[in-house]
């Protein structure tokens, strides 16, 4: 006698291994993360080690369920875009907006300039320097973001730093002119 299985019962075995193929599919092509800004970056996604990148080059790694990035060092110069489909993630860096900054120091000592909230990077400014012989970038000047700065002369005296946007050129640029600190003792 012949047993018949019942349409349903077929259905449903099918309807199974398909739900399980599917779920087994972790065959995703590799995570490439390509460096398009101008600054090495070190980065970690939760299940990697820690990378750096060059500028223009890329890291390449294995992509696993609800990976992400832990943690960006350089994050006050670059984002950071990703987009994850079913065939794996790709990610990229990018510089931040800037502006480039001018320093002038009419004092007789050289003075470090540094930006407090780690926007720019520090300044060495010679005594007696003019509008132009120093520049350097301000990174992510975005209002209500105000720079916050911090200048020391060459004999550890504070000095300030009086700054404004310059918008006369097709670029702004900021201008920050040395002054010596009343609270300097000089």
């Amino acid at each position: 006698m012949t047993k018949k299985t019942p349409l349903g019962s077929v259905v449903l075995c099918l309807a199974i291994a398909v739900v399980f193929v599917s779920c087994g599919k972790a065959d995703w092509d590799d995570t490439v993360i390509t460096n398009n800004s101008t600054f090495p970056v070190t980065f970690k996604f939760n299940h990697t080690g820690e990378f750096t990148v060059n500028p223009t080059d890329s890291k390449s790694f294995e992509t696993v369920a609800h990976q992400h990035l832990e943690y960006l060092k350089e994050s006050k110069r670059v984002s950071f875009t990703y987009t994850a489909t079913n065939d794996g993630a790709t990610g990229s860096f990018e510089d931040l907006d800037s502006i480039d900054v001018e320093v002038e120091n009419p004092l007789t000592v050289k003075v470090i300039l540094s930006e407090k909230g780690g926007w720019m990077d520090d300044l060495t400014v010679p005594a007696g320097s003019t509008l132009g012989t120093i520049s350097g970038k301000i990174y992510h000047l975005e209002s209500p973001v105000k720079p916050e700065f911090e200048v020391i002369d060459e004999n550890d005296n504070p000095a300030s730093a009086d700054w404004s946007i310059d918008n006369t050129n097709a670029k702004p640029k900021m201008v920050i002119t040395i002054s010596q600190s009343p609270w300097s003792g000089q």
